[in-house]
């Protein structure tokens, strides 16, 4: 697992969680709800924008977990471009739930508080995020693809 690790402002904080009250979800599967992000929303967050540096946003979304969503273990192979390109991944907890939620990569817990934020390559390491049993998780989940 080779995993990098960020932190949002708290004014970005405060922006991601205000975006993720008004923003429409168009992604509904029951308990799961996704919203993707355009790329004047991305530009509102200098973390966001750090992490994309020259490169395209690949996959933004505001990803909400009620009680009873989960992601089962997982990869995110690119599915834009070239096979050559590898996919990055930022993952910023926005509100921790009360119970459940954790996201996993390669089989070790991650452990987020709000503001915290992991980067990984989705392409190569399996996720996953267990059953939310209390509340809601919300995460900002922002992709790019590279060049090795």
């Amino acid at each position: 697992m080779n995993l990098s690790c960020c932190r949002l402002s708290p004014a970005e904080l405060r922006y991601w969680l205000a975006t993720a009250e008004t923003i429409k979800y168009t992604t509904v599967r029951g308990p799961y709800k996704m919203a993707v992000l355009t790329s004047s929303e991305l530009e509102q967050s200098p973390n966001v924008m750090r992490f994309l540096g020259k490169h395209e946003p690949y996959g933004c979304y505001i990803i909400k977990y009620c009680v009873g969503a989960f992601k089962e273990p997982h990869t995110d192979p690119p599915n834009r471009g070239s096979s050559k390109h590898q996919h990055e991944r930022m993952v910023c907890m926005l509100q921790r739930c009360d119970e459940g939620g954790w996201l996993y990569i390669d089989g070790e817990p991650c452990f987020l508080l709000p503001r915290d934020a992991v980067i990984f390559r989705p392409d190569l390491e399996e996720h996953e995020v267990t059953p939310v049993f209390g509340g809601e998780r919300i995460v900002l989940t922002v992709g790019k693809l590279v060049e090795p």
